[in-house]
């Protein structure tokens, strides 16, 4: 609480001594709650680095970007939204009221998530620990990666990587899908695991998912890191990967099975 309190006068403080706004667009009160969530999400949550090195960059809203672009605003228009707000108390109140129930929502599926990822039914289907480094206007981005199913069940994704921003990707993200053959003969047949957008910084982040797949035919995971709308132009890259990890959450029953040995006894591990 006192970490989203500290942002949030960093950033009214932003907008104190800014100029008159002019016509810039008053962002209505869901797009605002919903700007400020990703904003307090970004650094604040996901990642454990202290405020103290998170504000060093704060000297501009340049750093929120991605977020903007993903909601389509300006800096601008979001500084005229917080300058207004912050002249009617109430309703700023009114709206970090479903802020904060948004971020606790949020929370509370990311302690679920946190529990499946340290879950003792876990199978580890890839794991790639080697420091990868592409930089440079020569740098090709890695091949798909594709990984046979276990079947139904849930699947977990989890990859920590850095993009730094002076990397000129476009739209980069981390894409992983449920496949049906190899050889994808038929693009369209697939399930979406994730499509998460890789948010350039100096901080390297932990990027995880989790899906259920109910359909035995799907065979294989394809997970692409990244996909960028510019994969095949010459420009300069800055990405380090440290790990990839796909996993599988087998079934109690079917662990117990797993575990039993030919003779009927327990193996214990």
């Amino acid at each position: 609480m006192k970490r989203y309190i500290f942002l949030l006068l960093i950033l009214i403080g932003l907008t104190s001594c800014s100029r008159p706004f002019g016509k810039s667009k008053i962002l209505s009160k869901q797009e605002f709650v919903s700007v400020l969530v990703d904003i307090h999400t970004f650094d604040a949550i996901v990642t454990d680095y202290t405020l103290n090195s998170y504000t060093v960059n704060l000297d501009s809203l340049s750093i929120y970007s991605s977020i903007m672009e993903k909601h389509h605003t300006t800096g601008e228009s979001f500084r005229a939204t917080m300058e207004w707000y912050s002249a009617r108390p109430e309703k700023l109140s009114a709206v970090y009221d479903e802020v904060f129930g948004e971020l606790t929502k949020r929370e509370q599926e990311l302690n679920d998530e946190l529990k499946l990822f340290n879950s003792s039914n876990l199978k580890t289907l890839y794991s790639k620990k080697d420091f990868n480094l592409f930089r440079g206007d020569t740098a090709r981005f890695p091949e798909p990666i594709i990984i046979s199913t276990e079947g139904k069940g849930t699947y977990l994704v989890d990859i920590q990587l850095r993009m730094l921003s002076d990397d000129k990707s476009i739209n980069p993200k981390i894409v992983a899908s449920f496949i049906k053959d190899e050889k994808e003969l038929n693009p369209k047949d697939k399930i979406i695991i994730t499509e998460s957008t890789i948010q350039k910084s100096n901080f390297s982040r932990d990027y995880q998912n989790h899906t259920e797949l109910n359909d035995e035919s799907y065979k294989f995971i394809k997970l692409v890191v990244p996909q960028t709308d510019n994969s095949d132009s010459v420009f300069f890259k800055n990405l380090q990967i440290s790990s990839i990890r796909v996993s599988f959450v087998m079934p109690t029953a079917e662990k117990d099975s797993a575990n039993v040995k030919s003779d009927g006894t327990i193996s214990v591990r």
